[in-house]
């Protein structure tokens, strides 16, 4: 199962995740993670290229 939640302050949505990952919840322990824009991806993607290339 996947959920999502958004924050509109950076440091809020930082501190949930520290807080929630790797927690019990209901007998299961869940993951939390940052999720990244596709615009946020493609820009590491060619970061990564351009460092690959030099």
């Amino acid at each position: 199962m996947d959920i999502s939640r958004q924050y509109e302050d950076p440091y809020a949505a930082q501190a949930a995740v520290e807080w929630f990952n790797n927690k019990d919840f209901h007998g299961m322990i869940i993951e939390v993670l940052m999720a990244e824009s596709e615009i946020g991806l493609f820009k590491n993607f060619i970061n990564e290229m351009q460092e690959f290339h030099k």
